[in-house]
């Protein structure tokens, strides 16, 4: 068997003075299903159910499949449940680590996002921190996809500087997106001072590969320039639309 860890899962608030007490964990292989339970987790109850804390649930009962997906389900001591969360695939760790930044040039980038439950700015992530250090790892991992995806070539050593700080940009872009869009629509946040950035270093970045790929080319063979995939999107109304 396998172990996962899916964090950040926050059940929806009650004012009914009941907590959620256990979690019901689904393994699917695709974000469809078919669906088997393989695990409940009993939970601290909350102090307050109006205001739930996010959740961070680890199993060992998972497959040893890649890219299984998961849904939790929260229930409390009399039996009810809440709707089943949104699919989350698990997704394989990216094998990058030369390309990858580290938890503090994310944090340099939103030192507002690295506050503790103190309030005191750590300048990197942590287990007290929203995002907590294991989320934002995923974030990093997602945006080191996203630049694979746009280069489809191997990075020269001498853009690894360039293509760590991409990435960085693009988690930060996401730390913003996923937990404070509120805060990205109404213009709050420095999400789009990151986007700029993050585009104008991806074009460098694409240029640079583009150039030592052609070099390595010989005869008359030319490499066309590569284009990114794929882009962050502006901010919406969507961003805060209630699931």
């Amino acid at each position: 068997m396998t172990v996962v860890t899916l964090s950040e899962l926050i059940p929806i608030p009650r004012y009914d003075n009941k907590s959620f007490t256990t979690a019901t964990i689904f393994e699917g292989t695709t974000s469809l299903g078919p669906w088997a339970q393989i695990d409940v987790v009993n939970l601290t109850p909350d102090v307050d159910p109006s205001q739930p804390s996010p959740r961070n649930l680890t199993t060992e009962n998972a497959s040893a499949a890649e890219d299984s997906w998961f849904y939790v389900i929260f229930g409390d001591a009399d039996g009810d449940m809440m709707l089943p969360t949104a699919p989350i695939q698990n997704e394989r760790p990216l094998e990058l680590p030369q390309y990858m930044p580290t938890l503090s040039e994310v944090g340099a980038l939103v030192r507002a996002r690295t506050k503790d439950s103190n309030g005191k700015e750590l300048g990197t992530f942590s287990s007290d921190t929203r995002p907590t250090a294991s989320v934002v790892m995923e974030l990093v991992q997602a945006a080191a996809r996203d630049i694979i995806s746009s280069v489809d070539y191997d990075i020269p050593v001498e853009a690894w500087d360039l293509v760590r700080n991409v990435i960085a940009h693009g988690a930060a872009m996401r730390v913003e997106l996923t937990l404070f869009p509120e805060q990205v629509r109404i213009g709050r946040s420095n999400y789009t001072e990151l986007k700029e950035l993050y585009d104008e270093m991806l074009a460098r970045l694409v240029a640079a590969v583009s150039r030592e790929s052609a070099e390595e080319i010989s005869g008359e063979t030319t490499l066309s320039p590569l284009m990114p995939q794929g882009s962050f999107p502006e901010p919406t109304d969507w961003m805060t639309r209630k699931m």
